[in-house]
């Protein structure tokens, strides 16, 4: 599981660096976007790739990966190139089941509370998915799980 990333989008970031700080991202363009002014002028007097604006009007352009943590918006899944993901955890919105819902997204990847490691074999998802699917319309808050979906 080697993706290419060259492009990261990660809208709602507020002042959460780690993708910048992530061995895996190394050398990727990652764009940070946030509604808050002082946020923004945080990131960018650190040199980080940083623009004021929401999820809903801001265009990146074409991207690898889109980081949804902690929330969940429509319009930034049509920024995703063919074969690109979206990482994301289930913390307050139902976002595993909306984004599972979407016929062009399929689980590709879990990362585990055990030991954080990413597990892509085929039972682990068919698990994943089915427990997705049976939540109730209030899923549990799996804040320690982080989930990769791969664009069709």
């Amino acid at each position: 599981f080697k993706p290419t990333l060259n492009t990261i989008y990660y809208p709602g970031s507020n002042i959460d660096i780690s993708p910048s700080k992530t061995a895996s991202f190394k050398g990727s363009r990652i764009i940070y976007v946030d509604t808050d002014e002082k946020v923004i002028q945080t990131l960018k007097e650190k040199r980080y790739e940083a623009y004021l604006g929401n999820a809903e009007t801001f265009n990146p352009g074409e991207v690898n990966l889109l980081l949804l943590l902690n929330f969940y918006d429509e319009e930034p899944l049509k920024y995703v190139v063919e074969k690109g993901y979206i990482m994301c955890n289930d913390h307050w919105t139902g976002t595993l089941r909306k984004i599972l819902g979407k016929n062009h997204f399929e689980l590709a990847g879990v990362f585990t509370d055990e030991n954080q490691e990413l597990k892509v074999d085929e039972e682990t998802l068919r698990e994943e998915t089915l427990r997705i699917n049976s939540q109730t319309p209030n899923p549990s808050r799996n804040m320690a799980n982080l989930f990769v979906f791969r664009k069709k």
